[in-house]
């Protein structure tokens, strides 16, 4: 169920529906909070809460915390992602790199490759931002339009939402 919001979520955000996409993301952080508290090594459940937390651009520390929590009981490249991400959200470049350069040896990824290279302009790092968007590129040609890669470049789900509230 949680993932039917998320992509109802996504729906709603790309027809500029932001309050129903920041509704949608918020009951499907209490669906993967319901999960944690019946089955609290469910890796699944705190990488999904903690990606919807990031999506929503609110509460990054506990996107972190919930990435830890998951990583301590069974690493993944998924974690490591969301991690990155959170990290980058944060203004942790270096670190934020470190986690796409772990996920991306396990797996290719273009959205790991377009979050790093966003880290990697940010970091002073031109030719490396450009080959990583090359890259995910090559893997998805319309990256540039997916909003899960434009986290790190524009204004959060819930200001997004605000700002349309008050319009």
């Amino acid at each position: 169920y949680g993932a039917a919001l998320f992509g109802r979520a996504m729906a709603f955000w790309a027809k500029g529906d932001y309050a129903r996409a920041l509704s949608e993301l918020r009951e499907a952080v209490e669906i993967d909070s319901r999960e944690i508290e019946k089955d609290p090594h469910n890796v699944k459940a705190y990488n999904s809460r903690a990606w919807n937390l990031l999506l929503i651009g609110e509460d990054v520390a506990a996107a972190l915390q919930d990435v830890q929590t998951g990583l301590a009981i069974q690493p993944s490249p998924y974690l490591y992602g969301t991690r990155g991400t959170a990290h980058a959200m944060s203004g942790q470049y270096d670190k934020a790199l470190s986690d796409f350069d772990e996920v991306l040896k396990q797996r290719e990824s273009p959205l790991n490759y377009f979050h790093r290279a966003v880290v990697r302009q940010r970091l002073g790092d031109p030719a490396g931002a450009e080959a990583d968007f090359r890259k995910a590129r090559g893997l998805h040609a319309d990256i540039d339009n997916d909003l899960e890669a434009q986290m790190l470049s524009g204004p959060s789900l819930s200001k997004l939402a605000t700002q349309d509230d008050v319009s």
